[in-house]
Parts: C-alpha cells; sequence; structure tokens
C-alpha cells in the first residue's frame, strides 16, 4: 500500500468515524426525548384514569386485578411518605456526615393506612 493510498484511508476512517459517533449522538438524543414524551404520556393516561404508580416492585405477588399486578392504584388510597437518614462517613482524620432524603409513592399493601 502506497503512502497516499494510507493516508485517504485514514482520512476516510476518521471522516466515518466521526459521522458514527454524530449519528449515535443523535439518535441518544432521539431515545432520551422519546422516553421523556412517553412517561408524560403515561402519566397523562393515569391521572385521567385517576391512578398512580406504585414506586416499589412485587406487585404480581399481592395484586388483585390486572391494574394492581402492574402497582397502578387509585390516587386517594396512595401515601407519599418522606424518609431520611444521616451517616457518619470518614476515617480517622477527618469525619463526614452524608444524609440521604427521599419521597416514595407507596400504594396500601406497601404502606398500609392504619
Amino acid at each position: 500500500m502506497t503512502k497516499e493510498k494510507l493516508a485517504e484511508a485514514v482520512e476516510n476512517y476518521s471522516e466515518y468515524k466521526s459521522l458514527a459517533e454524530s449519528t449515535l449522538l443523535k439518535a441518544q438524543e432521539i431515545w432520551d426525548e422519546m422516553e421523556v414524551e412517553r412517561v408524560k404520556k403515561l402519566e397523562e393516561v393515569l391521572a385521567n384514569k385517576g391512578l398512580s404508580m406504585c414506586s416499589f416492585d412485587s406487585h404480581h405477588l399481592v395484586g388483585e386485578n390486572q391494574e394492581e399486578k402492574l402497582g397502578l392504584f387509585p390516587s386517594e388510597k396512595m401515601s407519599l411518605v418522606y424518609s431520611a437518614s444521616e451517616e457518619k462517613r470518614g476515617s480517622h482524620y477527618s469525619e463526614r456526615f452524608h444524609r440521604d432524603e427521599s419521597l416514595t409513592l407507596c400504594c396500601p399493601h406497601h404502606f398500609p393506612k392504619k
């Protein structure tokens, strides 16, 4: 292979690699946009039906009907649970505290009302 052909092959490779990378980035952007749109549509449909989705899994074990087995329950039966925990981290020389906070939407099976 001559130097010219080798240089041409390297240039072509660089162009194809750049094109492939930009195509992959564009595909990822489209995928992310579609995922956001899918979640919005799902939330809209659930809201129209007065349903909410529980944050926990394992509904197939406790669900009485198809909706419950998917983790979908009437919104008025759901509970919003706040939890916080603090953990001490460090070494012999320094100590730091790490705080985790979360809001979890729970169905009656995961947070029964008393």
